[in-house]
């Protein structure tokens, strides 16, 4: 952002300085971090998911792993892996998960 753009972005937000702000609340700095045990709940929780939404979706699919969540899409990701048909997206979990 060059500038000129950071001066007039900074006097639209002037206005309301004190009622609205650029972001929402950033929470008190209290933060519990995910153990590794509640990570993997979490993944197989969204691998769940994925085998639900996976039945209706059309193949070839491309999954990837985003955090602790599973996705699938139909577009090529640059952390995808291509899935043929159903049994071989059941069989990449079994040797993944």
């Amino acid at each position: 952002m060059s500038y000129e753009q950071a001066m007039k972005h900074s006097r639209n937000h002037r206005k309301d300085r004190f009622h609205q702000q650029c972001s929402g609340h950033g929470g008190n700095g209290d933060s519990q971090p995910i153990t590794v045990e509640q990570g993997k709940k979490i993944e197989k929780e969204s691998w769940t998911k994925l085998l639900e939404a996976a039945k209706d979706f059309p193949f070839p699919a491309h999954i990837f792993q985003s955090g602790w969540f599973w996705r699938i899409s139909d577009k090529p990701n640059l952390f995808s892996t291509e899935v043929k048909s159903y049994e071989e997206l059941l069989k990449f979990g079994e040797e993944c998960l």
